[in-house]
């Protein structure tokens, strides 16, 4: 009988040759760690079946956790998918995308996400991965470019690996900031990531796109003076990946957020 490996001795091995047989027993706490293990192979192609088996196993576990994922596989294009980023990285069918360009919002969730947090800017510590400090938060973001900081809510998504990591726009405006910070920059202490402001017929709306840690891959599909459409592809994520929405809820009546999961394109306003 072929050996199959510890968990411990497992990510102290370089090869990966073992990953489908090893996945297939490995239980939904881990999760995390074998996706370090993953992250140096990710755009490599696997052993047969290997990339399928870790598929299964995400999707597996974050129907199980606390998304109840059941987002349906023919939302995507159908495709064979040789590496874990041909997954990570996957494209909305053409009949989802103009079935999701039909909806009449004023204003989207830009991602398939978690919201794990929102409300009033003033309640920092709600805003996960950012300064709890609130002066220290309003500095930053009033440093990176926002304006009426103290007048904004947001909302604090979470994408989790089995998510579709393509962002969209949360409205139609035109893109007159992208601004890039890393750790050096002090900003919201050890986080990397993205401002991007759109401007629109309304106030200013913002994403921050926040990559993992040091990792901040992140491939814009548009650029500074652009102008763009509700639910147009800004671009899509490497590896991470946290988003957080800043709004003026006065431009934008019946506001309805709750703490659950959505799909890219579904109503805040």
């Amino acid at each position: 009988m072929k050996h199959i490996p510890t968990f411990e001795s497992f990510l102290n091995e370089q090869s990966i040759v073992d990953l489908r047989e090893f996945v297939i027993r490995l239980g939904c706490s881990q999760s995390q760690e074998l996706m370090k293990k993953l992250y140096p192979y990710r755009s490599e192609e696997l052993p047969s079946g290997t990339v399928d088996t870790i598929i299964e196993y995400l999707e597996r576990c974050c129907a199980e956790g606390p998304s109840g994922y059941t987002t349906p596989k023919n939302y995507f294009d159908s495709m064979k998918y040789k590496t874990f980023m041909d997954y990570f990285t996957r494209r909305l069918s053409k009949e989802t995308f103009n079935q999701i360009k039909k909806n009449k919002n004023l204003l989207s969730f830009p991602a398939e996400c978690i919201v794990e947090s929102f409300g009033d800017i003033h309640n920092t510590d709600e805003i996960i991965r950012l300064k709890v400090n609130y002066t220290d938060t309003v500095k930053d973001l009033k440093k990176a470019g926002i304006s009426n900081v103290e007048d904004l809510k947001f909302v604090n998504m979470k994408l989790l690996k089995c998510f579709y990591h393509r962002i969209h726009s949360p409205i139609t405006g035109k893109i007159t900031l992208l601004k890039s910070f890393d750790t050096k920059d002090e900003f919201f202490g050890d986080n990397t990531l993205w401002l991007v402001k759109i401007n629109s017929d309304r106030k200013a709306v913002y994403l921050l796109l926040i990559g993992e840690l040091s990792i901040q891959d992140f491939n814009f599909a548009i650029k500074e003076g652009d102008e763009v459409k509700m639910f147009q592809e800004i671009g899509n994520f490497i590896w991470g990946s946290q988003v957080i929405l800043f709004f003026d809820p006065n431009e934008f009546p019946k506001i309805d957020i709750a703490k659950t999961k959505y799909f890219v394109g579904d109503r805040i306003a």
